[in-house]
């Protein structure tokens, strides 16, 4: 598995700080009997049987982090990447494009930059294992330049004659942190295509795309100007919910600033139009949040 993390971390075009740092964790771990069995019984459950208890595996980890003193975050980037091998043949025996795989691998060097960016550890900080298990489930795919999922609405929503109620079926939308711009003409491809992949699961119900994110949090169009990417893709949508957070230091900072949440305002970096005007939102008393929107295909 060795020579398949070096691969991986080729095939993606991982930094080279990254990639020594993974090579490290997995020799240190796999120098230490019990992690090393933790993670060949990992990998081993999922080869049998596609099947994984995100909840203990997590324990797993965080216990074989202890043992051999690499950092968590590390150790649950890698864990991910290993596993991908076999993900990979689950992909090609669901006849489904390894375009496909390689988009939802993608992920994890998304994550991998950001974890580098806001916390200076190569790994993930991502504590939500559920977001990872709907990749290795193949009920999460990337599709172009967003990710799509399906999902129960569990809401109420009625306009203009369309309608979901809590138990409709909905197509969830990701937007990945590539750190690239959020350029609308690929949005707008990926809702194509995704429109294509789900015909199926759809054909006897409306298409309805979800999406609730801090991209969608109305006070943009106070914040950006008209012609922002962010707006653009906030047109997409009936916003039809706000939460604004209580407290910008409990707020999710770094997805705008690419730092820790606890950064004070005045100290936050204004390295590009978005930071510039989010930073005067702030300073003058703005809050933080996001918002949810719906269309239909």
């Amino acid at each position: 598995m060795k020579k398949y993390l070096e691969d991986f971390c080729a095939e993606f075009d991982y930094p080279q700080g990254a990639c020594e740092a993974l090579a490290g964790a997995y020799d240190t771990i796999f120098a230490n009997e019990k992690a090393a069995a933790t993670f060949s019984q990992i990998l081993e459950d999922y080869d049998k049987t596609r099947l994984l208890d995100f909840h203990n595996i997590k324990e797993q980890l965080n216990e074989a982090a202890e043992l051999t003193g690499v950092h968590e975050y590390t150790v649950k980037l890698l864990i991910h990447i290993l596993l991908s091998k076999t993900l990979r043949k689950y992909y090609a025996e669901k006849g489904l494009d390894d375009s496909l795989w390689f988009g939802a691998m993608s992920d994890l060097k998304w994550k991998l930059i950001e974890c580098h960016i806001v916390k200076d550890v190569w790994g993930t900080f991502v504590a939500d294992w559920n977001w990872f298990s709907r990749w290795y489930e193949l009920t999460r795919f990337a599709i172009g330049r967003l990710q799509f999922e399906t999902i129960k609405f569990n809401r109420e929503y009625e306009k203009d004659g369309k309608k979901l109620t809590k138990d409709s079926k909905v197509i969830n939308i990701h937007i990945p942190r590539t750190g690239t711009p959020l350029n609308h003409d690929e949005v707008l491809a990926s809702y194509a295509a995704a429109k294509e992949f789900y015909k199926e699961e759809f054909k006897d119900e409306p298409m309805a795309f979800f999406c609730s994110s801090w991209l969608l949090f109305p006070e943009h169009e106070k914040i950006l100007h008209e012609k922002s990417n962010i707006r653009k893709f906030m047109s997409d949508f009936d916003i039809f919910a706000c939460h604004y957070y209580p407290d910008v230091d409990k707020s999710a900072l770094w997805r705008a600033f690419d730092c820790p949440e606890t950064t004070p305002i005045a100290e936050l970096p204004e390295d590009s139009f978005l930071k510039r005007a989010y930073k005067k939102y702030l300073l003058e008393g703005g809050k933080l949040g996001y918002g949810a929107g719906v269309f239909f295909a």
